[in-house]
């Protein structure tokens, strides 16, 4: 990855899906790599705007709570994954391309392992409108490199429950795989700069750190609710990690990861919705929010019994 003598790698980390009974957690990792300064898409990128700017820019980066207030939604989560696809790939993907997006994104990319429950073809699964608008982002200064997704699905995110014993260590579990393939991705001697939302509001990331990093010094920089700021050598390469709350909206990488994984969210949810719409029309989607998702899960258990459909793969227990 080290094109540039001097350069640092920036890593933005959000994740969609946290608090829902149905549906996946997703979290994303976007890495750019430039100088000195974070990449500041809102500033750096001609034709990127927040949310709540006004129309006529190209392109909204912003955290994903904020994006979904607008009627034109899921036009602008689409048109953020698409964007940062095409920089990763040098030239707009063809979106039935599976192999590519699998080498250049991961391989939950198309909905993780547990989406061909909800898919009766899964050639019929497409990530996006080929005919959408794009962005490139890259300037100067910094370019968008590369992207992990990790798309947890009900049943793997149970698993993890019953191993790491309640939610909190379950969602580190997916931070943990983050960490060990962003080792894989970095060439050594490179500084890697990392900000990622804070985890349901923990301040102390030492364990996390260890397990990702095992033999290496954790330094504690700052620990506390408005900062946990961490250092870490480890094979040869300096990693500077902070949690902050609110990172996406001070932080362009984290709120992209944010938006992309909403984006690969909702995608998952619409083909969970309409595969069940299509055996019980009369049954409304769901978000999978806790009220609603009780609703939903009432609704649909009948079927779910009779077909022999275990609650374990659409029924997150936390």
């Amino acid at each position: 990855m080290n094109e540039k003598t001097g350069s640092k790698i920036w890593v933005g980390i959000d994740e969609a899906g946290y608090g829902p009974n149905i549906g996946p957690l997703v979290m994303t990792a976007v890495v750019a790599q430039g100088s000195e300064n974070q990449p500041d898409l809102w500033n750096d990128i001609e034709g990127v705007f927040r949310a709540h700017d006004s129309i006529g820019r190209l392109l909204c980066i912003d955290d994903s709570k904020l994006v979904l207030a607008r009627r034109d939604a899921m036009d602008l989560l689409e048109r953020a994954f698409r964007s940062m696809a095409m920089t990763i790939m040098d030239g707009v993907p063809n979106p039935f391309d599976r192999e590519r997006w699998l080498s250049a994104i991961g391989p939950d990319v198309f909905g993780g392992t547990e989406i061909p429950y909800w898919v009766d073809d899964l050639n019929d699964y497409n990530l996006y409108n080929r005919n959408g608008l794009s962005l490139r982002l890259v300037c100067p200064e910094w370019r968008i490199l590369t992207a992990q997704v990790k798309v947890v699905g009900p049943q793997r995110f149970n698993q993890l429950l019953d191993e790491r014993g309640n939610k909190a260590s379950a969602h580190s579990a997916i931070f943990i795989e983050i960490l060990k393939w962003l080792q894989t991705v970095v060439e050594p001697g490179e500084e890697i700069c990392l900000i990622s939302d804070k985890h349901g509001g923990r301040h102390f990331y030492s364990p996390v750190l260890l397990e990702a990093f095992p033999g290496s010094w954790i330094q504690r920089v700052q620990e506390g609710p408005t900062l946990s700021h961490y250092k870490v050598t480890h094979n040869q390469n300096l990693y500077d990690l902070k949690f902050q709350p609110r990172a996406d909206s001070q932080s362009s990488l984290v709120a992209l990861a944010s938006m992309v994984s909403k984006f690969l969210r909702e995608k998952w949810m619409d083909q969970f919705n309409a595969w069940f719409a299509r055996r019980l029309p009369d049954l409304k989607p769901t978000a999978g929010y806790p009220v609603d998702a009780k609703r939903f899960a009432a609704q649909i258990a009948e079927y779910c019994l009779e077909h022999n459909i275990s609650t374990d793969i659409w029924w997150r227990r936390k």
